[in-house]
């Protein structure tokens, strides 16, 4: 697909997500990262062109409920945008990256 993951391509793709989800106003917390997680072009761009990282930063932000940020297990969309704050990006590439940093630690160790 080739996405370059730039934050307007980031933003338009999560807002009509939202469009064609969040009918309602509102999605269960589990069925709406069902959704995140099979979206590949969402990945690659929350990947930056990398969908297995941007995969693994989704994965992240799931396991933190970063999207639930009232903890009632609904998601709205002020809560769904998070998908494209920098703030939780950043969080989720740090938290993503961290077992690779280890492995690579840890073979490092392994050498000395």
């Amino acid at each position: 697909m080739g996405c370059s993951g730039s934050k307007d391509e980031l933003q338009s793709k999560v807002d009509k997500m939202w469009a064609e989800i969040g009918s309602s106003g509102q999605v269960e917390r589990l069925a709406c990262w069902g959704l995140i997680l099979a979206d590949a072009e969402l990945a690659e761009l929350v990947g930056k062109g990398d969908k297995a990282k941007g995969k693994a930063m989704l994965e992240s932000m799931k396991a933190v409920k970063a999207l639930d940020i009232s903890g009632d297990g609904i998601i709205d969309e002020s809560e769904f945008r998070r998908l494209y704050d920098p703030a939780v990006l950043a969080a989720a590439e740090a938290q993503a990256s961290l077992p690779a940093k280890v492995d690579k630690m840890w073979t490092e160790v392994g050498k000395s």
